[in-house]
Formats: C-alpha cells, sequence, structure tokens
C-alpha cells in the first residue's frame, strides 16, 4: 500500500472547511468555461464525491447555477470517484483519458452508472483554458514550478 505524500497527510488533519472552500474555488477557476457553457448542468441537484484513495479526504460537489458546490446536508452520494493523486494529476494533465485510467482500475466510480458517463464524457472532452495549461505544464515539470525558458530567464543553470 502505497503512502499518501506528507501534504496530503496534513491536509487531511486540518478542519474540512480550511480544504474544500479552496478546493472548490480551483474547480469552478479549471471548469470556469465549461461552466459558463452549461457543459456541467448535469450535476444540478446531484452529488458527486471526489475521493482520495488510501486517504480520509473526500470532497464532495453539486452543482448551483452553473458553479460547483458544496452540498448543503450530508447525505449518500450519486456518485463516488475514487483515484490516488498521481492518477487524478494525469487525469488533469490530459496525459491519459479517462476511460484508460478507468479500464486499468485506477479510476473507480461507484454509484449513478448514467451519471458516472457523463463525468466521465464531460473529462474527455474537457479542454483546459490556456492559462491553466500553463499552469498544469509547469506542475508537470517539478514541484520547484521552472521550466527550462524560466531558469534561464532567471539566469539559473540546469
Amino acid at each position: 500500500m502505497n503512502r499518501p505524500p506528507l501534504p496530503v497527510i496534513a491536509l487531511s488533519r486540518l478542519p474540512r472547511p480550511l480544504w474544500t472552500r479552496p478546493s472548490l474555488a480551483v474547480l469552478n477557476l479549471a471548469f470556469a468555461n465549461a461552466l459558463r457553457r452549461g457543459e456541467l448542468d448535469f450535476m444540478q441537484g446531484r452529488m458527486v464525491v471526489i475521493a482520495l484513495a488510501e486517504t480520509p479526504l473526500r470532497l464532495a460537489l453539486s452543482g448551483d447555477r452553473r458553479r460547483l458546490v458544496s452540498p448543503g446536508s450530508p447525505r449518500r452520494p450519486d456518485l463516488l470517484i475514487e483515484a490516488d493523486l498521481a492518477t487524478y494529476a494525469t487525469l488533469l494533465r490530459r496525459e491519459t483519458d479517462p476511460d484508460t485510467l478507468f479500464f486499468q482500475r485506477r479510476l473507480r466510480l461507484r454509484g449513478d452508472t448514467e451519471l458516472g458517463l457523463e463525468v466521465k464524457n464531460f473529462l474527455a472532452g474537457w479542454e483546459p483554458d490556456p492559462a491553466l495549461q500553463r499552469l498544469l505544464s509547469l506542475a508537470r515539470h517539478g514541484s520547484a514550478g521552472t521550466d527550462d525558458s524560466t531558469a534561464r530567464h532567471r539566469g539559473f543553470r540546469q
């Protein structure tokens, strides 16, 4: 069993609102164009829980007026999506499509099959805006957040 990274362990020990609010803000920014176009309207009144495998971290999402929100009252989710951190990163960076991750059993979906297909199809067709693509590219190149051009600009040698 893989142990989660130290930041994930620390995050799981914080009160839920301290990490759910920023997480929702990031997702709303990441999916802003899709939300504006109504591509996530299928989330209206539905609850999807994103779970980070091997941790107690669970983020409950619902759609409300073209925004992702945290559902007000706890209830059984319509859909549970579970994966490890590396799989979520691979998915967001669009390095591997959701179908492949699902069939490799790295991305697990439980609950409403139709809703699961809608989420999976949305992710498969989602195109991040250019600013988010640059941010994801920087994240891919290491935790220092620099790529070759940034390092050259600052006068660093690699």
